[in-house]
């Protein structure tokens, strides 16, 4: 027998994300997940699963995109435009994920990612740091 319930009603958060969460805890969340998106399109691609891999990049790449909104180009300094830089090299190696060598490209990326974060977590800018967030 089918469910005779009706829908509730879904409220959509109005405030921003970035107001949502603080933006100390956000990075390292978004960082996360991406190198989790990253691990997944490396198995589909293994498994020879393209649509499961063009999936996980399209959220990868969100995920760039999200980090990306956060930086304040117009009065941020040199270190908005060098995540700016940064994002931007982590997005190329995505999207040449999808073509010939793309273990190679997700391994770049990923490489980038953990350098960064390591970085980030020896330099005490975990603790109150603004990565990603100039």
């Amino acid at each position: 027998m089918a469910n005779t319930q009706p829908l509730q009603t879904y409220l959509r958060q109005t405030q921003p994300r970035s107001e949502a969460v603080p933006v100390r805890e956000m990075t390292p969340m978004l960082l996360l997940g991406l190198l989790k998106k990253i691990a997944q399109t490396r198995s589909a691609l293994r498994n020879r699963d393209l649509l499961s891999a063009g999936f996980y990049l399209g959220r990868a790449t969100c995920i760039v995109d999200t980090l990306r909104n956060e930086l304040d180009l117009e009065s941020g300094d040199e270190l908005a435009l060098g995540y700016e830089q940064f994002y931007s090299l982590i997005d190329e190696c995505l999207q040449k994920a999808t073509k010939a060598e793309a273990e190679h490209y997700l391994d770049l990326a990923e490489e980038y990612l953990n350098r960064a974060s390591d970085w980030w977590v020896f330099s005490g800018e975990g603790y109150g740091g603004q990565v990603g967030h100039a």
